[in-house]
């Protein structure tokens, strides 16, 4: 991995019982070692696959950062 890596968008809940949680911290740190483009979004009190709750505020705001993040770097 190096800072060509391409742009990556980790979205992870801290309550995930399926992936856990430090995977997506240690890649989040990992991607800011090497000065890769990349966010981190946590999701605090969400386990895995809450993408089905997108009446919540918190989770349809996290989906708007997705939007965000695609436009920005697919339109480059």
């Amino acid at each position: 991995m190096t800072r060509d890596y391409p742009p990556a968008l980790l979205l992870h809940g801290d309550k995930d019982t399926d992936v856990p949680y430090e995977h997506s911290v240690l890649m989040s740190r990992e991607l800011e070692r090497q000065e890769a483009k990349h966010e981190f979004v946590s999701m605090p009190n969400r386990g895995h696959g809450f993408d089905h709750q997108m009446q919540e505020p918190d989770v349809a705001a996290a989906f708007d950062h997705v939007t965000g993040f695609l436009k920005k770097y697919l339109a480059q």
